[in-house]
């Protein structure tokens, strides 16, 4: 019955309103006498007509008395909404209203931009009333008081911020967007969700983080919808801190297990070759044995058993030089996952890393040094029977 008392009001030109009363003077159509018996037995809580004169004739005038209660109300312009209807200020937007100015009726398909705005700003009010720490819905009854709050940090002690929720007519200027993403995470069918809690807890610290860098700019739940995109800023970046936080361990662990067994690998190749090579010092003594010796048969058994000594040696050398190739390979395979994404990780994680390389590389190096001294002072017997063998020959035929 509403719509009826809007549409006789749209289709008499919208005259203006005195009194909560309008009034109509002009010509009497088909149309016009089809409203007007529409809303002949209309009940007065729609509104009543205060005096009808209609014929052919001589025209049409009336006056008609609009419904000021919950079944219907006229406002003149969005600022009078808001002073008239608290409702909005808790998160509920009147039906059964027309705004004169816009044209507007609340059962229209096509809101205009500022109704559009302000049913956002209210649905705002309701997700925020859910997702506060307290609400206080008693102090005054035409809007809440919600809270929110910053822990302490460092020499900042804990502070708490009020959010007074009086929708404002500056609000209906204002686009908020992406109000889905705070719905999703306070619908009930997500309460199993993995991490809800703690997906409430950073939305909750965005909005207080982006209050608390507002300072004493004004009205706390203007900043909230003039600063909304930047909250959801903030609040990605929280959640990728946080979903980073478990990666970044992870990685952390990875990267301080693979470090172990690769230089606990490294160590034991060093170890292996430990045993063999003490039989290194037997054979550079052996050289004296061959030089002091003076029985052919002698001088041959010892200098066959310091080369076959050498040559073992060798190999054993040479066999652990191509294991440490393989596992700086296995250490590169394993590392370039990691490297691939270095930009992507925490600096202290960057830093972990490039140390871990550097130590590692600083090792092999070092083993392979090692390897190499050792190499070359395995040559020795077989040098050292060489000369000697020689200059035996040369002084038996000398002699």
């Amino acid at each position: 019955m509403f719509a009826k008392v809007v549409d006789l009001y749209r289709s008499t030109g919208r005259k203006p309103v005195v009194d909560g009363a309008f009034s109509y003077e002009g010509g009497y159509d088909k149309g016009l006498a089809d409203k007007l018996e529409a809303l002949k037995d209309l009940p007065q809580h729609f509104g009543r007509f205060l005096e009808v004169e209609a014929s052919p004739e001589k025209g049409c005038s009336f006056t008609f008395k609009l419904p000021s209660n919950e079944y219907g109300k006229f406002f003149p312009d969005i600022k009078a909404l808001l002073a008239g209807s608290t409702s909005i200020n808790k998160g509920v937007f009147p039906e059964n209203i027309y705004i004169v100015d816009l044209d507007w009726m609340f059962s229209d398909e096509n809101a205009p931009e500022p109704i559009a705005n302000l049913k956002k700003v209210c649905r705002l009010v309701h997700l925020l009333s859910e997702l506060a720490i307290g609400v206080d819905r008693e102090t005054n009854r035409a809007f809440f008081n919600l809270f929110f709050a910053l822990p302490q940090d460092g020499v900042k002690p804990p502070r708490t911020f009020l959010i007074a929720t009086k929708v404002t007519p500056e609000m209906a200027e204002v686009r908020l967007k992406h109000l889905d993403l705070l719905e999703q995470i306070l619908h009930p069918k997500n309460s199993s969700k993995p991490n809800l809690f703690e997906r409430v807890m950073m939305f909750r610290l965005s909005i207080a983080d982006v209050l608390d860098a507002a300072g004493d700019c004004g009205n706390p739940f203007m900043v909230v919808v003039q600063e909304w995109s930047k909250i959801l800023s903030q609040y990605r970046i929280n959640l990728q801190s946080y979903v980073h936080g478990f990666s970044f361990e992870k990685v952390r662990q990875e990267v301080a297990r693979a470090e172990l067994e690769y230089a606990k690998s490294l160590s034991e190749i060093l170890g292996d070759i430990a045993g063999k090579l003490l039989a290194l010092p037997v054979s550079v003594a052996g050289i004296i044995l061959v030089y002091k010796s003076n029985d052919p048969l002698e001088v041959w058994v010892l200098s066959v058993g310091l080369v076959v000594v050498s040559f073992i040696l060798l190999s054993t050398i040479k066999n652990q030089k191509l294991q440490v190739k393989r596992l700086q390979h296995s250490f590169t395979m394993a590392f370039e996952g990691f490297e691939s994404r270095m930009n992507t990780y925490p600096r202290r994680i960057q830093e972990l890393l490039a140390e871990t390389a550097a130590q590692l590389d600083v090792q092999v190096k070092s083993l392979n040094n090692t390897f190499e001294i050792l190499g070359k002072v395995s040559w020795l017997p077989v040098w050292g029977v060489a000369v000697i063998l020689v200059s035996k020959v040369v002084l038996f035929f000398n002699g």
